[in-house]
């Protein structure tokens, strides 16, 4: 048990690393994301893919179930992730293609949710496609938005009937614009009287600090997270990425 534990901690320092390290630098975009597990390793997974130009792609994903399993396929995910980032032009070609690679090679019961979006910060839009994972919160003043394109889960289908049932939608982006990306470990947390954290709590957060840049906003988010569910216990993953028009 102490060599497992051994192990688990050590599986654990791996996978962090394997997210990034630091966040992308981008003039007129802010951009900052976080990742807590729920147990030594999680599924839960986040990415930047840098094309330069001011283009960024943004992927924000989660395996279903959780431990050991779920984090050996992240790490599949990141690794055929970072293979196709020539794909990046077309966010549904680029989830097609993903799910080509992950469809047959995983186990029936198991698939991947995925947002791929896609800034190009000199012409101020954001390109999106969504592979079954939760809805984007778009903020823009006092306005809010979830934006949720349809999509299916990754390695659930063939090509044919992916490609059938993923859009892919625009959103010209204004100064002070934010997009909110995360995993259904926020939206779902419960605190010890079984309350869920909710969407609307979270776009009630978010247009609060909105003025925030999104490390500090991200933070806040987290923070407000963690202070809901108080004592209870963490029960899934929790992922939150931020991108602010500067």
């Amino acid at each position: 048990q102490a060599r497992l534990q051994k192990e688990l901690a050590v599986a654990s320092v791996i996978q962090m690393h394997s997210l990034p390290r630091k966040n992308p630098t981008i003039a007129g975009l802010s951009i900052a994301g976080a990742c807590v597990s729920a147990t030594e390793i999680g599924g839960d997974y986040y990415d930047y893919l840098e094309f330069g130009n001011g283009k960024l792609g943004v992927l924000v994903g989660d395996v279903s179930g959780k431990g050991t399993s779920a984090a050996l396929y992240m790490s599949k995910l990141q690794g055929i992730v970072r293979a196709l980032n020539h794909l990046h032009e077309s966010p549904v070609q680029f989830l097609a293609t993903v799910n080509d690679l992950l469809f047959g090679t995983i186990e029936k019961n198991s698939f991947i949710t995925l947002t791929y979006a896609l800034f190009d910060v000199q012409q101020r839009r954001v390109r999106m496609s969504r592979a079954g994972h939760n809805a984007t919160l778009y903020c823009r003043n006092e306005a809010h938005a979830f934006l949720a394109p349809p999509g299916v889960g990754l390695g659930l289908a063939p090509r044919a009937h992916f490609e059938r049932n993923v859009q892919e939608i625009e959103i010209p982006l204004q100064s002070c614009e934010v997009l909110v990306f995360y995993t259904d470990g926020v939206s779902d947390a419960r605190n010890v009287n079984g309350e869920e954290y909710g969407e609307d709590r979270l776009a009630e957060i978010v247009t609060a600090h909105q003025g925030l840049d999104a490390k500090a906003l991200c933070q806040r988010i987290m923070d407000d997270v963690k202070t809901f569910i108080g004592y209870a216990k963490q029960h899934d993953d929790m992922t939150v990425l931020v991108a602010k028009m500067e």
